[in-house]
């Protein structure tokens, strides 16, 4: 089955437009920050998901929706691994 998986590009801009805080917000949760072993690394952990599904048969898949509106900015939630579950 096809998905509309967000581009690399589209990912950044979506961490980026969170300043890397989870968007639930009773999270709030930071998701980057220093690596604790290799000092020129970061920890990232945060995840750019889909509000409404990538594919047919997801949660909240919305057939109106083109390919190109649902690999968007506008369908896009950036979340801390605990809240993307």
């Amino acid at each position: 089955m096809e998905r509309d998986d967000f581009t690399q590009k589209t990912k950044d801009t979506v961490a980026k437009r969170a300043a890397y805080y989870c968007s639930n917000p009773n999270c709030s949760k930071l998701c980057i920050g220093p690596a604790e072993k290799i000092l020129d690394n970061v920890s990232y952990i945060g995840i750019v998901a889909h509000i409404t599904a990538a594919s047919k048969g997801g949660p909240r898949y919305d057939k109106n929706l083109s390919s190109k509106e649902r690999k968007s900015v506008k369908n896009a939630i950036f979340l801390c691994p605990n809240c993307a579950e």
